[in-house]
């Protein structure tokens, strides 16, 4: 059969679209597994510790170490001013370092789950701004300790030089991971709120004041490290969305007054819905090349769902608001969350972007940004990664983008196919909105569906098909419901017609394996 017709229903009803989506396996670009990283590597505290293999089926590429130090309570690690704890000491003096956890967790990273390293210098985010009452200007401010200023900016840039001399040279009895750690990024969101990740030594609150002085202190650091380490990348902002665009603007126009072009531009999103993430890279590049830096790399490293755009604000408000951001219905970690982050992880390999990394970084239990619940059980995220990592461990090639498919589409539709080019993937999703779908596939001439697994409310990426069934060409109903009180979905086959039937409306996603 030349192709295969896919149609989903929940109800009865009209046709989402205009024109039946076409997926065409005869059209095919590189898969790029930098796309697919996150911020969760090694970790010494905790249940996450002992857990750390779990990591390995996500087949991740690579990882970003911030906010690591706030994962790993009462160890001093990754942190600039944990390395190095007290700026007036010798800073070429190896007996004033200290590297021992950071060591071990990097060990973790790169030898144990083979991740490539994105190492952020400066500071973990010390939140001062959820401590302080922003509408009551009478009210006492609260201490900033770790994301001020440096008071000595070229005694900082040492510093610098050598923690990365620790890991790519071997100075003070380190390592040679040059080709494990090529990526350093300069600071995090410092255009946050002042105090959020960047305040000025005099203490100033005035936001344009202390982006101005951000901005030479990193062109400085940009020019002293990329002088000394020119065969490493350096980069960031890593840029938060407080007034984002014009901050970079100011940044790219100091770094060519330098005359030091960053390797990498970096940025940050969280948002309700995935469209807003995958249309943004086109709006960076678009800065970069009016800025005369049309070749820096594009990264996003830090991207997570939110279920609702006033979701920060609850965070401080209360537990019945801190509630309403951890639903299970909807809110982080549910199923939604998981549906989110699969389809920005499939879409972003059919944008201009050049590094992803998924905001899962905290290995504890219940963390809200991270893999687990509160048992101790793996959530849906963990579950979308998983199908993610399936996908990016087997395969090296994407089908083109399905033709009248937008990112503003609930529905979407990815092909893939494997490295010895014996497995075609058709992976269908639906976050949220419309009810119906069909999608025609060209391209599977001579495969057979071997494997249907799924993931929603009630299944974790698992079969959903009766193997039997497979192998007759007859994938005519699930046989997996996971409780007698859950509608399984009934899969139906007619010549090249499949049809899903009596699913739930709600996120949901099927991986088809064709061999």
């Amino acid at each position: 059969m030349g192709k295969l017709i896919l149609i989903a229903t929940a109800a009865a009803g009209a046709a989402a679209f205009a024109e039946m989506p076409v997926l065409d396996f005869a059209k095919t670009v590189p898969l790029r597994p930098a796309l697919h990283g996150s911020g969760l590597g090694g970790c010494l505290i905790g249940a996450g510790a002992k857990r750390i293999d779990e990591l390995k089926p996500l087949n991740f590429h690579g990882t970003r170490t911030h906010d690591w130090a706030l994962n790993n309570p009462g160890q001093r690690l990754l942190d600039t001013h944990f390395i190095f704890p007290l700026l007036h000491l010798d800073a070429k003096d190896e007996r004033n370092y200290f590297f021992g956890p950071t060591d071990e967790i990097l060990d973790q990273t790169v030898n144990r789950l083979g991740l490539q390293v994105m190492y952020r210098l400066g500071t973990s985010i010390e939140s001062v701004n959820s401590r302080r009452d922003w509408k009551d200007e009478s009210a006492p401010k609260p201490g900033y300790y770790n994301c001020v200023e440096p008071a000595d900016w070229e005694k900082y840039a040492t510093v610098l030089e050598h923690i990365i001399a620790h890991y790519v040279e071997g100075w003070n009895r380190g390592y040679r991971w040059q080709d494990k750690i090529r990526y350093w990024e300069l600071w995090n969101e410092p255009n946050d709120r002042p105090g959020g990740s960047w305040l000025n030594a005099d203490g100033d609150f005035d936001h344009d004041r202390n982006l101005a002085r951000f901005v030479r202190f990193y062109a400085y650091t940009l020019k002293r490290l990329k002088t000394r380490f020119p065969h490493l990348k350096f980069g960031g902002p890593a840029a938060c969305g407080w007034k984002r665009m014009q901050f970079l603007k100011d940044l790219l126009a100091e770094c060519k007054a330098v005359g030091y072009t960053p390797d990498f531009i970096s940025w940050h999103m969280y948002t309700p819905s995935p469209h807003f993430m995958l249309n943004a890279p086109e709006q960076f590049k678009r800065l970069c090349e009016e800025s005369g830096f049309g070749e820096m790399e594009l990264v996003i490293n830090e991207w997570h769902y939110l279920p609702y755009d006033g979701v920060w604000g609850d965070f401080g408000r209360g537990p019945e608001a801190y509630a309403r951001t951890i639903n299970p219905v909807d809110g982080l970690g549910s199923i939604e969350d998981a549906i989110y982050t699969l389809q920005v992880e499939e879409g972003v390999q059919h944008t201009i972007l050049d590094q992803s990394h998924w905001y899962g970084c905290n290995p504890a239990y219940g963390a809200i940004w991270g893999i687990r619940k509160s048992d101790g059980s793996l959530n849906k995220p963990y579950y979308a990664q998983l199908y993610m990592g399936t996908i990016v461990g087997d395969c090296d090639r994407c089908a083109a983008r399905a033709k009248g498919l937008s990112f503003e589409s609930p529905w979407q539709a990815y092909g893939y196919v494997s490295k010895d080019g014996r497995r075609k993937y058709v992976s269908v999703s639906r976050f949220k909105g419309l009810s119906s779908f069909a999608l025609e596939i060209k391209g599977l001439d001579g495969l057979r569906c071997t494997s249907i697994r799924m993931l929603d409310r009630d299944r974790d990426f698992v079969e959903v098909v009766d193997q039997q069934r497979l192998a007759s060409g007859r994938a005519e109903e699930s046989l997996t419901p996971f409780s007698p009180a859950v509608s399984a979905p009934v899969f139906r086959r007619k010549g090249d017609v499949f049809t899903f039937e009596r699913f739930e409306t709600g996120s949901v996603a099927w991986l088809f394996t064709f061999e």
